[in-house]
């Protein structure tokens, strides 16, 4: 007989392909079926969160985005985008609805971006001029106005002049001139756009002038902000200018990413500029003047190479990451020392492409989601290269990623002190991921949230230290969005509380469970099941504190029993488990297959108390009577209450 111990859960749980590779180190550090459980820091699997319900924000689909918006250390608020309107929510109390210009159309592929520097948010989008979101006295006073630039970026959309000639009407700075084409050149949409030019010689002054309206095709008025060479009060040849449209019009589109990072403001993937970034003047953040290439001065730039991809996202992390549809890269930066316009260079990381969700920093990673759908990926620094690698972290547990739609990081539960990421797949389902680098914990699980029909989660973010979800759930046989929060604290979905000054057996406030059987605890005893009818259950004892809610089922399955002897593995010999010990933490409720442990018991000072969660190794004897070459336990849980497994091990014989 030969003891085999499982001591911790650190790599998650395996694709299923991998059932046979018990000659890997992580086979006995990883389970078979690890869902509605998360993996803790320390290595235990433990029931996950439940869910607390918010809001029933009617049947939405698809078309709903959240975004964080933090006006101070203390507030910040939950941004919900639906058809044409932004609802606010701070401390899940709901403020006020403000009109916004984004149809639904825009929601399902999170095609809206944003980002937030100090009390102002930036909203892009390629097809609309770009929005500023801004908090005013109150939680329900909030401007959200046109962005307005002193600047716009430029860009030579023809880039050839040469068959031209040019004329200034002045030379020096000013405003009120006129610039002269010898031909129809000029239309609209260069207003904003800038004139560069320089006499015969290299050493000739380089002169700029912003194009301030449009008289007809062949004249501009210009105003001058840096002066000329004396040289061009003669005709200018086009060889020697420079002469650009803004970057963002009208006619041009708009940008699609936007970031903050060292003090300047960026815009990406602009829709005729799809591989350009355009960065602001340092702290002047509607200014995008590349002037005479100060330090401070905006910069500019188009990626070059084979198969670059449109611009989806940018982030401003270790440096600055720009991720596009087929490849992911970064600025490069000597020693840290901060972005100048002479010494902007964006370099290719590595080519694997992105969708649509955002990239979300954990654990000193961005994680995004690979094109294709099928992977999530780590962009992390590697100090020896001086270059950012791409690792993929779901190769081993690719069965749990199908099309992730939205993804969020909950950095540090108040209970665990630990970091998920949460990646909502396109089937409603939950994986989750727990990445310590320094413990070389990379562990994924899956998670749902059922009644009646298939609940699906559709939406989450964090906000401050709490994550909400938006889930898609039929209730009383109407689909709707629920608007949940995730809590520690309930061991139910969509989750009803409340505490009572008088006891009582008659809870109301269900209506958004109608016609559910729910769970239910009482004053912390599990109380009989109950259906939800006209809003309301009475159940089979008055209480002071009751929790209401839609039960889910956590499953702990560990790896095939694989056992090295003389004469080689016995992963497909048959065997015999003759005991099982279940090393459990401050537990209740727990089945292994279809034993109950542990044993019940009442409080410890008082037999009129609901019982106390327990901390033991439970000995299961005889619990797989049968030899088999694979069969393995199973540790559920029906009722809802805690559970944590920090280890499991064998009596085996073969």
């Amino acid at each position: 007989m030969t003891l085999v111990n499982q001591n911790d859960f650190t790599h998650g749980e395996l694709d299923p392909r991998m059932l046979s590779k018990s000659n890997l180190p992580l086979f006995r550090k990883a389970g078979e079926r690890l869902r509605n459980v998360v993996i803790l820091p320390t290595g235990g699997a433990q029931r996950r969160f439940g869910t607390l319900y918010l809001e029933n924000l009617g049947n939405l689909g698809d078309n709903i985005m959240f975004a964080e918006f933090i006006f101070s250390e203390d507030i910040t608020y939950l941004l919900i985008f639906t058809n044409l309107q932004i609802a606010v929510w701070r401390d899940d109390v709901f403020q006020v609805n403000i009109a916004s210009p984004w149809p639904a159309a825009l929601l399902p592929d999170l095609e809206l971006k944003w980002s937030q520097t100090q009390n102002l948010m930036t909203i892009a989008h390629p097809d609309y001029e770009p929005r500023e979101l801004s908090r005013g006295a109150s939680d329900i006073l909030w401007i959200l106005a046109t962005a307005t630039f002193k600047n716009l970026p430029g860009y030579d959309f023809k880039q050839n002049y040469d068959s031209n000639e040019f004329l200034l009407s002045a030379v020096a700075v000013g405003k009120g001139r006129t610039l002269t084409a010898t031909n129809n050149i000029f239309d609209a949409s260069y207003i904003g756009g800038f004139f560069q030019a320089y006499g015969k010689e290299l050493s000739d002054k380089l002169g700029m002038a912003k194009i301030t309206a449009f008289v007809d095709a062949k004249n501009v008025t210009v105003e001058v902000t840096s002066e000329f060479d004396s040289n061009l009060t003669a005709v200018i040849s086009g060889n020697n200018v420079y002469l650009t449209e803004p970057a963002f019009s009208t006619t041009r589109g708009w940008p699609s990413a936007i970031t903050f990072y060292e003090g300047r403001k960026w815009f990406g993937g602009a829709k005729s500029l799809p591989h350009s970034v355009f960065g602001s003047v340092v702290d002047d953040f509607r200014n995008f003047d590349i002037g005479t290439g100060e330090d401070d001065d905006a910069v500019q730039e188009t990626i070059g190479g084979h198969k670059i991809g449109i611009i989806k996202h940018i982030l401003g992390d270790r440096s600055l990451q720009i991720f596009t549809s087929r490849a992911e890269y970064a600025v490069g930066q000597t020693n840290f020392t901060a972005i100048k316009p002479g010494e902007f260079s964006i370099q290719r990381q590595s080519s694997n492409g992105v969708e649509s969700p955002r990239p979300i920093v954990l654990d000193n990673q961005t994680f995004y989601v690979k094109r294709g759908g099928k992977g999530v990926m780590s962009f992390v620094f590697n100090n020896d290269n001086q270059a950012y690698n791409s690792l993929e972290v779901s190769r081993l547990a690719s069965h749990l990623i199908n099309n992730p739609i939205d993804a969020a990081v909950l950095s540090g539960s108040t209970r665990d002190n630990a970091d998920y990421l949460f990646i909502i797949n396109e089937d409603g389902t939950l994986a989750i991921f727990q990445s310590v680098i320094e413990e070389k914990i990379a562990a994924w699980t899956l998670s749902n949230t059922v009644n009646t029909t298939t609940g699906k989660f559709k939406r989450c973010i964090e906000i401050g230290n709490d994550i909400y979800f938006a889930v898609e759930r039929t209730v009383d046989g109407s689909t709707t969005t629920y608007l949940e929060k995730l809590s520690f604290d309930v061991y139910t979905d969509s989750t009803f509380t409340a505490t009572y000054g008088v006891a009582t057996d008659i809870i109301t406030g269900l209506g958004h469970l109608e016609d559910e059987t729910v769970q239910i605890k009482g004053d912390g005893y599990v109380l009989e099941n109950e259906t939800v009818i006209g809003g309301q259950i009475t159940i089979d004892r008055e209480v002071l504190a009751v929790e209401v809610g839609l039960k889910y089922i956590p499953i702990i399955k560990p790896m095939p029993l694989a056992i090295e002897s003389q004469t080689g593995n016995t992963m497909y010999k048959r065997k015999k488990i003759s005991a099982a010990y279940i090393d459990y933490y401050q537990s209740l409720g727990i089945y292994v297959d279809d034993i109950l442990i542990p044993p019940l018991t009442f409080g410890p000072d008082v037999l009129d108390q609901p019982p106390a969660v327990k901390t033991d190794i439970y000995e299961l004897l005889g619990i797989l009577g049968d030899w088999q070459a694979r069969d393995m336990i199973t540790i559920t849980q029906e009722e809802p209450l805690p559970m944590t497994i920090i280890g499991i091990g064998f009596d085996v014989t073969v």
